[in-house]
């Protein structure tokens, strides 16, 4: 299980999505994954800037 205490599933839509990334930007996103997936307690800072840029981004499209 490899400390994973959460499940995430993608949709086809992401997955399209984290493919175009560049290497160092998918390497940002697993950094976040791999907190959200592994900690029990998660920052509610880090998390706020989650649901800002979330929102700004789908705004943006």
């Amino acid at each position: 299980m490899n400390g994973t205490i959460r499940s995430v599933t993608y949709t086809k839509e992401f997955e399209m999505f984290y493919e175009k990334l560049s290497p160092k930007v998918r390497e940002k996103y697993d950094y976040v994954f791999g907190i959200i997936l592994t900690k029990y307690v998660v920052s509610t800072k880090f998390v706020k800037r989650l649901e800002i840029r979330s929102f700004t981004r789908c705004a943006c499209l």
